[in-house]
């Protein structure tokens, strides 16, 4: 192995830059979530079963939004961070939250070319949502829950 890959996988990137980075996407990729659901209520594509349809995206997104919100609500009056994380982490943390807010998307999207009801592809989705779900939280604890702490 030569010595041009040390470069990268020593690089360290701001933790208040990642933080506000993954907020977005996952704020971003929330208000898309929910303004499709109200789109999809006020159609009435889910009949008399819209709070089911609710009650299946709300665990979805509100778990982790809860996490992103609440550490910055938590640290908002604190003085700024100068701690670094890993920028491969980083990256795995992105991508994992953006691979997840599609999948999640595509539920309601994909839909009409399954054959499947709403609901029951809701239903059907929850085995492949909630184990990446798990993965994107561990991902994710780094930069919100311990702070991601590292050197400096």
């Amino acid at each position: 192995m030569d010595g041009t890959a040390a470069p990268e996988v020593t690089r360290r990137l701001p933790l208040v830059w990642c933080q506000r980075r993954l907020a977005l996407v996952w704020l971003a990729g929330a208000a898309v979530l929910v303004l499709l659901m109200i789109a999809q209520s006020m159609g009435n594509k889910f009949g008399a079963a819209t709070s089911q349809a609710w009650d299946w995206l709300l665990p979805t997104i509100l778990p982790t939004l809860s996490l992103i919100v609440g550490a910055f609500a938590a640290t908002a009056r604190q003085p700024l961070q100068q701690a670094t994380v890993d920028a491969f982490s980083y990256r795995l943390s992105f991508w994992l939250s953006v691979f997840y807010l599609l999948l999640v998307a595509a539920v309601p999207l994909a839909q009409p070319l399954t054959g499947r009801s709403p609901l029951e592809l809701m239903q059907l989705s929850k085995l492949w949502l909630g184990a990446i779900q798990g993965i994107v939280g561990i991902s994710l604890g780094v930069y919100f829950v311990s702070g991601g702490r590292t050197e400096t």
